[in-house]
């Protein structure tokens, strides 16, 4: 029997981060699978 391949674990759309009036992160998306490590370093 074979079964659907799974979707990620997380997944994020669209994703802003403002200090005051200053965008840092604008509109990012991504996706993690299961399993895997991920860092975000950052502003």
């Amino acid at each position: 029997m074979s079964t659907a391949p799974a979707g990620p674990q997380l997944e994020l759309r669209g994703v802003t981060k403002r200090f005051g009036g200053v965008a840092a992160v604008d509109g990012v998306n991504f996706e993690i699978a299961k399993g895997d490590i991920v860092g975000i370093i950052g502003p």
